[in-house]
């Protein structure tokens, strides 16, 4: 599953992204960046357990959380 992962570097753009969507979504800086992160590099889904913080409501991406996988 780690080979499937890219490592984006943190910059100006996912920096006021992640303040966007934290005030809006009311989340911890780090989720924040997590999620601001995914949602710039136009990722498929956001995959976490969190369902806590990470509601599937949130518009900006597609929340997943593991039991909701398929396995193929």
């Amino acid at each position: 599953m780690l080979s499937r992962l890219d490592l984006i570097a943190m910059d100006v753009r996912t920096a006021d992204g992640a303040a966007h969507l934290g005030a809006k979504y009311k989340l911890r800086a780090a989720d924040a960046v997590h999620l601001s992160t995914a949602v710039i590099a136009n990722a498929d889904r956001f995959i976490t357990n969190n369902t806590k913080d990470f509601p599937v409501s949130i518009a900006e991406i597609d929340v997943t959380y593991p039991a909701m996988l398929v396995e193929a």
